[in-house]
């Protein structure tokens, strides 16, 4: 059964805005979201509870080493959700099929039926490494960023195979070691995520079987169209002087500007990041008395951090 899929803990108001414009976009799939009892109640979604999936992911605890500027409990359950999504469909084997994952400050806006399709002739997922009649292993932003990820049958298995590897097989330890003491050297402020474990896999493990969707392609149409990694990111195009990404917007759609030539590329979809979040309530036209969720919280929280 195609899906689309969510995990989130919290009852975050931009949770809320994602699920109804995924539902909107794509009335025909069913959205799962996995997350806990604060979120059980929202609408569109098929909600079931973290808890009830997460064996292997609390094995994984027992061997993560954290190496990351961020907290150990946010850094341990981004790669734990994938491991909660594979139980998930252990146990739901009608699930256990090509699925599309979002997170939770994403907002689509297309119709993904096509790229899940058995019969679809991969125009979608353009490669010159890929087959015009193979389905790449894994789809996502910039051969790292799942913020908007299409999985193959099989893949998400082989994903959470990795990422054990990583902390616990000589090669996976040593690409690990590797990029620890390289970010050291660096003095990067960056660490080592699932975003890198996903790296891993896409280089070294499925090696000319993943597709970047954040690159620009023409559609059937002939429109150039592509994926956001994050809109505080230029990737080539223009931005507002707030640091985001300008958008034209087109009969809903939005459109980036690129800088080499000002020709305008259709977004399917635009991932937000930090206070960037409530930009959400504006793309929706959504007013602020009309969030859902815990928004004053979030708000407050942005407010008071200096997350971009």
């Amino acid at each position: 059964m195609k899906a689309i899929f969510y995990v989130h803990r919290g009852n975050s108001f931009f949770l809320h805005l994602s699920i109804e414009q995924a539902h909107k976009m794509n009335p025909q799939i069913p959205i799962v979201l996995l997350g806990d009892e604060t979120n059980r109640n929202i609408a569109y979604a098929k909600h079931f509870y973290i808890k009830d999936f997460m064996q292997r992911a609390s094995q994984l605890a027992q061997v993560y080493k954290h190496a990351s500027p961020n907290g150990y409990d946010y850094e341990l359950f981004c790669f734990q959700r994938w491991f909660v999504i594979w139980e998930f469909m252990q146990q739901h084997p009608d699930y256990d099929d090509r699925f599309a994952y979002f997170d939770s400050d994403t907002l689509i806006f297309d119709n993904i039926n096509d790229r899940l399709e058995d019969s679809t002739t991969k125009e979608d997922f353009k490669s010159s490494n890929i087959s015009k009649d193979s389905f790449p292993r894994l789809a996502l932003e910039n051969g790292l960023c799942p913020a908007f990820s299409f999985f193959e049958r099989g893949t998400i298995g082989e994903l959470c195979d990795v990422i054990e590897s990583i902390y616990t097989k000589p090669e996976g330890m040593r690409y690990w070691e590797h990029f620890v003491e390289k970010t050291r050297q660096q003095h990067a402020v960056h660490g080592f995520s699932d975003m890198y474990a996903i790296e891993y896999y896409c280089q070294q493990i499925r090696p000319g079987e993943t597709v970047n969707i954040d690159i620009p392609i023409p559609d059937a149409s002939g429109q150039l169209v592509c994926y956001d990694q994050n809109i505080s990111l230029s990737d080539g195009f223009q931005m507002t002087n707030q640091g985001y990404k300008q958008f034209n917007w087109h009969e809903g759609n939005p459109y980036g500007i690129q800088i080499s030539n000002g020709e305008e590329v259709r977004f399917r979809g635009i991932h937000f990041q930090g206070r960037s979040k409530f930009l959400m309530a504006y793309y929706t036209h959504t007013p602020f008395y009309k969030l859902k969720g815990h928004w004053i919280k979030d708000f407050i929280k942005y407010m008071l951090r200096n997350i971009v």
